[in-house]
C-alpha cells in the first residue's frame, strides 16, 4: 500500500486536482461574463454599467454587508439584466436584495427575481412593500409619491430602497 502512494504520485494527484478546480473556476467566470454581456445586449445596457463597475459594486457590497462577492455579483447581474435599474439606483437595490436575502435565507438571485416586480418606482408598489416589511415613514412615502409624479422613477426606487436599507438592516 505504501508503494502506491509515493510522494511523487500524491504531488501529481494534487496538481491535477488543483488544475481541475482552476479550470472549473475559469469556466464559471467566462459563463458569468457571457451571461452578463447577453443581458446587457438584450436591455441595450439600460443599467449603464460595465462588468468592471459591477465587480467594484460587488466588492463594496460584500465588505459592507458581510456577504460573499459571488453572491453580491450574482444579485447585481440579475438586476442589471432586468432592464429596470440604472446606475442611479442599482447599488441601493442590490443592498436591499442582499439584506432581504440574509433575512429570508433565500439566494440573492431568487430574492432579486421576486423583488424586481415590486420595484417599479410607483407609490403603490412602495405601499405594498411597506405593508409587508413596515419600514417607510409617512415623509418617505410622500417623497416617493412626488418623485413618481415627476417621472423620476429611478430616484423613487432609490428613495424606497435607501429607506429599507436604513430601517431594516
Amino acid at each position: 500500500l505504501g508503494s502506491l502512494f509515493t510522494p511523487f504520485r500524491v504531488a501529481v494527484g494534487g496538481a491535477a486536482a488543483a488544475l481541475g478546480i482552476l479550470g472549473a473556476a475559469f469556466y464559471k467566470g467566462s459563463k458569468e461574463s457571457a451571461d452578463f454581456r447577453d443581458g446587457m445586449i438584450l436591455t441595450s445596457n439600460f443599467a449603464g454599467v460595465t462588468e468592471q463597475a459591477i465587480t467594484k459594486l460587488a466588492e463594496s457590497s460584500s465588505s459592507k454587508l458581510n456577504v460573499s462577492i459571488g453572491k453580491a455579483r450574482e444579485s447585481l447581474y440579475t438586476l442589471a439584466a432586468s432592464g429596470k435599474f440604472t446606475q442611479e439606483s442599482i447599488s441601493s437595490v442590490n443592498q436591499m436584495v442582499l439584506n432581504l436575502s440574509k433575512l429570508t435565507g433565500e439566494s440573492a438571485n431568487t430574492t432579486a427575481e421576486k423583488l424586481i416586480p415590486s420595484l417599479d418606482g410607483s407609490a403603490s408598489a412602495a405601499k405594498r412593500l411597506n405593508d409587508q416589511y413596515h419600514f417607510l415613514t409617512l415623509e418617505e412615502y410622500k417623497r416617493i409619491e412626488v418623485l413618481e409624479k415627476a417621472g423620476e422613477k429611478q430616484k423613487a426606487i432609490k428613495e424606497l430602497t435607501d429607506s429599507f436599507n436604513a430601517n431594516i438592516a
